[in-house]
């Protein structure tokens, strides 16, 4: 019995700490749009050429996400996550006190090194510890994520209203990663996975499937980014508004976000990951296509942007759910679906910065249609792939 108990105390302290990091990401993930406007002040640039600093986040991410595939198959995860916790909190402090293009970018590949890290190691171990009912405990973890992308606009609007800068949510966003980083140390690292849980190893089948998987991945959060990234712009371009109602649009996104993953925990129960992947999509296109047609006032801004979200918010989770189940996850897939992800947040928030700058922000939510329109089509000549 004691036995017993003592694994239950590991596994929920295990769970406990995956979540605790990625509500962490959550925090990196949502920074860079709302702060965008006030570093490049800081650095003496306009805003489309601070645009290239999505691109270092993105950078970091892809290094830190290759680096952490190879690690979490080979070594304990929990210290690497917790050094990988600690490399993004430091990088909060020295970021807003920079005064050039130069060295933001470079500590933001500092930053994203530990952050993709993080998310790799998050998504890898957990899946390692709840296999077998992942996922309502994968759109749980995500659902944190999602509550502290929420937060982190809050937090810099905060800072912004007090002090007129975003110095101060970099440093309190610091301080939750240190905190994090401290619990994940302490607790107890869970066996590796040595193989696909289908042991199907690499095959070419496989190798197909985890390329769509990793396209889609791309695709999905290329969308995530750059919508997340340009709607505090958006907002104030359009509607010629105040940093306060830009910021709370922002935050009206990631409060969807983690809506539609709260609301995909019970559903993801009853329902299939393919049958909520599409849903997905399709709510997405809606609340974009609102937004487009709709676009005369906060109110309806709004109203598209929760659509969008909500619609937006477990489509991750249900495609790494998607992917263990007729794969397996192990660091070295995880590490590539990640890598993609990468890649997504590097090329099309960069693209949709320069078509916001050079056409105009509606153009913005035209290259969302598209992203969204292509993931629909890889989604679901995955989906038929898998079902033969």
């Amino acid at each position: 019995m004691t036995n017993i108990n003592h694994s239950k105390t590991s596994l929920s302290r295990q769970t406990t700490s995956y979540y605790m990091a990625f509500f962490s990401f959550g925090l990196v993930a949502a920074m860079l749009g709302p702060a965008l406007p006030f570093l490049a002040e800081h650095a003496g640039a306009t805003i489309s050429e601070a645009s290239v600093l999505f691109i270092a986040g993105a950078l970091g991410f892809f290094l830190g996400a290759n680096i952490a595939g190879i690690l979490y198959d080979k070594v304990k995860g929990n210290p690497v996550v917790a050094i990988a916790l600690a490399i993004t909190g430091t990088a909060f402090f020295f970021i807003p006190l920079s005064k050039s293009i130069l060295h933001i970018f470079l500590l933001l590949v500092f930053n994203g090194i530990g952050a993709g890290m993080v998310v790799v190691g998050s998504n890898t171990l957990l899946v390692w510890v709840r296999s077998n009912n992942l996922g309502p405990w994968m759109n749980g973890m995500h659902l944190l994520n999602g509550i502290g992308a929420f937060i982190s606009p809050l937090i810099i609007t905060f800072s912004i209203t007090q002090t007129n800068d975003v110095i101060l949510a970099y440093r309190i966003n610091g301080i939750i990663f240190f905190l994090a980083a401290l619990f994940v140390l302490f607790t107890p690292s869970p066996k590796i996975r040595k193989k696909l849980s289908t042991d199907l190893k690499f095959t070419k089948q496989v190798i197909i499937s985890i390329v769509l998987t990793a396209v889609s991945a791309l695709l999905y959060v290329g969308t995530e980014v750059s919508f997340s990234g340009w709607i505090f712009s958006f907002t104030r371009e359009v509607l010629d508004s105040t940093n306060k109602t830009a910021g709370i649009m922002t935050s009206f996104f990631w409060g969807s976000i983690t809506l539609g993953r709260g609301i995909s925990i019970p559903l993801s129960k009853k329902h299939t990951p393919e049958k909520i992947l599409i849903i997905d999509i399709l709510g997405s296109m809606a609340g974009i296509s609102f937004i487009l047609l709709f676009t005369g006032s906060a109110v309806t801004i709004a109203a598209g942007t929760i659509i969008f979200g909500t619609s937006m918010g477990s489509f991750f989770p249900n495609l790494l759910a998607f992917t263990e189940k007729h794969i397996g996850i192990t660091g070295r897939v995880n590490g590539i679906i990640f890598t993609s992800t990468a890649l997504g947040g590097m090329s099309l928030p960069f693209l949709s910065g320069q078509l916001f700058q050079r056409v105009g922000p509606q153009m913005v939510m035209v290259g969302l249609i598209f992203y969204l329109t292509s993931n629909l089509v890889l989604t679901l000549i995955n989906i038929k792939r898998q079902s033969n």
